[in-house]
């Protein structure tokens, strides 16, 4: 359970106080500021949480009591992935990266980070090299048990190039005219200047 509040002028110190409303076991944190992240708890039990602060001259008094159950987490995402060292595009469940033709795609590694309290695939788990000639499932496992499936694909294409330097190479130019002083003059891309002022 993560548990905040506003911190004190002057305390160097926090006491967090819980309590099992089930068995009415509690226990006491000393910390040095919020956040504080509280384990060890049991899903599906309500808690009650108060707050203190302390300095040299002793303690203040406790914060209104707050009641909350902790309960696994259901949160199972893929948050970043890179295949081959080059970062991948997600997209929902998909994940694409772009990669030259003659790429080896046989042994490319496959790095990414998922959601917290979450499970990476059991299989294909982060820092695994893989051969993504085919694509690649990642089983993610939520703390609750839940799952969701991610696709990972490598695509091999010809990169796109252009060189202005010499023409504008299958563009075909709507505006400015060719012979106003603009792109398209001569085959290059004319002064930077347009003949009415305005730059281009």
């Amino acid at each position: 359970m993560s548990l905040t509040w506003t911190p004190s002028l002057g305390a160097t110190e926090y006491k967090v106080w819980t309590k099992n409303t089930v068995t009415n076991a509690e226990s006491t944190n000393v910390v040095t500021q919020p956040p504080f992240l509280k384990t060890g708890l049991t899903n599906g039990q309500p808690y009650l949480f108060k707050v203190l602060a302390t300095n040299g001259a002793g303690d203040g008094p406790y914060s209104t009591e707050i009641s909350a159950t902790p309960a696994a987490g259901t949160a199972k995402d893929i948050l970043s992935f890179m295949i081959g060292g080059q970062p991948a595009k997600i997209s929902g469940t998909t994940i694409i990266r772009y990669m030259p033709v003659g790429t080896d795609v046989t042994v490319l590694s496959a790095e990414y980070t998922v959601s917290a309290f979450a499970s990476e695939d059991s299989i294909n788990p982060a820092g695994s090299f893989l051969d993504f000639t085919t694509p690649k499932n990642f089983t993610i496992t939520a703390e609750n048990g839940s799952t969701k499936v991610y696709t990972a694909s490598v695509v091999l294409a010809d990169p796109i190039t252009y060189n202005f330097d010499s023409d504008i190479q299958g563009w075909t130019q709507i505006w400015p005219l060719a012979g106003d002083g603009n792109l398209g003059v001569a085959g290059g891309l004319g002064s930077p200047e347009g003949a009415d002022g305005y730059e281009t």
